[in-house]
């Protein structure tokens, strides 16, 4: 019995020993072990300050420079009247867009003019009694007088008498009711004002077309304008006149246009101003995005760098003996995806990072950016 006691006794004497000297182990390990510095890798740009070319960027979309929406002035059936009334179909200038059926107008036209020609027949007669100094032309003017062509215009009176006579007689104001009618008969058929193309067609031929109603919409196709809005503080760097090299985002295609029009105010809602820039191309289409860019001021002893790195929009990580040093930033001016900064000297490390200013004081390697 005694003996199995001495036994348990003597191993958890040489278990606790061997914990003790785990333990020393250790920490003699550790207190040989030499510390070890966490290495923070960054990409630097090395600068090389210069004149640096600002410039005003115009972004916008394509808009037709002449459009027009059709609408009808008078009722009736839109009729067939050979080139078809859809989307996409091109017109010479003076051809006719659209066409309503006058045929009741017309008839109505004929019936008034008759009507005229009876008033006429009864007054030339007194003329020849009263004045006959003007008797002729009268009488000719009522020979010639034709119910199915255009109204000619009056033979001229001499005196107020004469005049006053004839206003009596309501010839006057016949006439110009006639004239009225002939231009309502005009409005029944609608040509292009210039050559272009249908974007947008609301009504089929053969339906009935209401007065006042919308028809379609009409384009030039040969001159565009793009609309871009621009800071006011801008405007300095811009004549009606000056010319714009455009493209299109993300492809090869490139277009020369020039300034034609700068609104004189200022919108309330974005405070920007619209400028219009016209280019011609037949490859261009309405709706299309283009961007631009045009000469602005120079900048002298300054560098432009991507907009990543700046830190809170006023500072900069430089790195000068191998440690991140954060300086205040002396921005020249900002365009969409770079900044242009001054008070660099030439090679000087510019950290393209997105720390924040507890960086400051880190040791780090860096590598040059291409």
């Amino acid at each position: 019995m005694k003996r199995r006691q001495i036994y348990i006794v003597a191993g958890v004497l040489v278990l606790v020993l061997a914990i003790f000297l785990s333990s020393r182990l250790g920490e003699e390990e550790q207190e040989e072990a030499p510390p070890r510095e966490e290495k923070v890798y960054v990409e630097v740009l090395q600068v090389k300050p210069d004149t640096v070319q600002s410039y005003v960027t115009l972004t916008g979309r394509v808009i037709p420079r002449d459009r027009i929406e059709i609408f009808a002035e008078v009722g009736g059936i839109f009729i067939d009247r050979g080139t078809p009334f859809k989307v996409g179909y091109d017109y010479r200038q003076g051809e006719v867009l659209v066409q309503i059926d006058s045929e009741e107008a017309r008839q109505r036209m004929v019936s008034s003019k008759s009507a005229y020609m009876n008033v006429l027949a009864q007054v030339v007669p007194d003329l020849k009694i009263d004045f006959p100094e003007i008797y002729e032309p009268w009488r000719d003017y009522l020979v010639n007088f034709n119910v199915n062509g255009s109204l000619k215009p009056l033979p001229k009176v001499n005196s107020e008498r004469q005049q006053l006579f004839l206003t009596g007689r309501n010839v006057y104001s016949q006439y110009y009711a006639l004239k009225e009618q002939e231009t309502q008969l005009g409005n029944y058929i609608i040509r292009a004002p210039f050559a272009g193309t249908l974007t947008e067609v609301l009504i089929n031929e053969g339906t009935l077309v209401r007065v006042g109603q919308k028809l379609g919409e009409y384009i030039k196709t040969d001159v565009y304008e793009l609309e871009a809005a621009i800071s006011p503080s801008e405007l300095q760097y811009l004549s009606k006149g000056d010319q714009v090299q455009l493209q299109v985002p993300n492809s090869t295609a490139r277009y020369t246009g020039k300034i034609s029009r700068i609104n004189a105010s200022i919108d309330n809602e974005t405070q920007t101003v619209l400028v219009y820039i016209q280019v011609s191309d037949p490859k261009l289409k309405a709706g299309m995005y283009l961007t631009g860019k045009v000469k602005a001021q120079q900048f002298e002893q300054a560098v432009r760098l991507p907009r990543d790195v700046l830190v809170n929009g006023k500072s900069i990580y430089v790195v000068q003996d191998s440690t991140a040093k954060l300086q205040p930033a002396q921005v020249l001016k900002f365009t969409s995806d770079e900044v242009i900064l001054g008070g660099l000297p030439e090679g000087a490390l510019v950290m393209e990072t997105s720390e924040n200013a507890a960086f400051e004081g880190t040791k780090v390697t860096y590598q040059l950016k291409r």
